[in-house]
């Protein structure tokens, strides 16, 4: 599990007028009095709040709508011009699996996703890289390659559920921008390129969840996630 720099669990909810809010979704996973920030975004069609904190394992958000609710780690930003990673991106996705367990009282599963960023430094040719990692063949002198696939499985169980498990592949230009006291504009000091990895985990739609384990969807998700960034062909027959 390397060059995580960010993971997004999404926990999907019939909708209701009034989405819990993200403070009382905080006070549920954290200790309540540790949040840094709270807010309403206001004209939210969704009704959406954020709260938001920092600690030794990340950045933590929480945002609340209407339908979903989505927790991202970020790894913290780095004072020297160095791409930051998550430390231990295994265990955060074991932790949000298990406090999505929490949830289960206060709405109901309708759908679960884990969605995890991975960012590869570029050694060479980023089309080479995604032909290696993917055996994808792209034509001779492509650049800004992309390429995005899902392999479908089914998690065995009573009662099964199916999963898809998405890959995007592509190249993503990253700033470091640098202010100033005066209030002038920022300004670019950096411009690094990365193969950006996007791994979207998530129970396929139109099927219920009601009578599945709430702890067994995302531990699923979290390990297929995990195995999908160690193996980008993992699922498959290849």
């Amino acid at each position: 599990m390397k060059f995580i720099n960010t993971i997004q669990m999404a926990y999907f909810t019939v909708p209701r007028p009034d989405p819990i809010d993200a403070a009382k979704v905080w006070e549920l996973f954290y200790h309540p009095n540790n949040v840094d920030e709270f807010r309403r975004i206001p004209n939210s069609p969704g009704k959406q709040t954020v709260a938001a904190s920092t600690s030794d394992k990340g950045q933590i958000a929480i945002s609340s709508q209407i339908g979903r609710i989505d927790v991202t780690v970020s790894a913290l930003p780095d004072v020297a011009d160095v791409q930051p990673f998550l430390e231990n991106p295994s265990a955060a996705l074991a932790e949000l699996a298990q406090k999505a367990d929490l949830l289960r009282e206060l709405c109901p599963l309708v759908r679960g996703a884990f969605v995890v960023n991975q960012l590869f430094p570029i050694e060479g040719s980023p089309t080479n890289m995604i032909e290696e990692r993917t055996g994808a063949k792209f034509p001779a002198n492509s650049i800004d390659p992309t390429i995005q696939y899902n392999i479908q499985v089914t998690e065995n169980g009573s009662p099964p559920f199916l999963v898809n498990q998405i890959s995007t592949w592509s190249v993503v230009s990253m700033q470091l921008l640098q202010f100033d006291t005066s209030g002038a504009n920022p300004f670019a000091v950096n411009t690094d390129q990365h193969l950006n990895h996007k791994v979207d985990v998530n129970t396929a739609p139109n099927q219920p969840l009601n009578d599945v384990d709430v702890v067994r969807v995302f531990k699923s998700l979290s390990s297929r996630a995990v195995a999908r960034i160690e193996n980008p062909l993992s699922g498959s027959d290849a």
